[in-house]
């Protein structure tokens, strides 16, 4: 096979994954309840642990535990 056949071929595939990944990310997003996807939003733009939790009024520890809880969810996502 030519290097551009298996180019190509390295291209297809990464596509597949990729296409593959969102599905799966989308499918258990979706399964999400709105707070615990709320929590993981603020999560990513920056919010502290402990910023979500006083606004929340629960502990650091609470919010902590919810989102190793979601990170379960996500895991095996390759």
């Amino acid at each position: 096979m030519s290097f551009c056949g298996i180019f190509a071929t390295f291209i297809f595939e990464k596509a597949i994954s990729r296409a593959e990944f969102k599905c799966a990310f989308h499918e258990r997003w979706s399964r999400l309840t709105k707070e615990q996807q709320r929590l993981v939003v603020r999560k990513a733009s920056g919010e502290t642990n402990v910023a979500i939790a006083a606004e929340l009024g629960v502990s650091e520890a609470a919010i902590r535990k919810q989102l190793k809880r979601i990170q379960k969810h996500f895991i095996d996502i390759h």
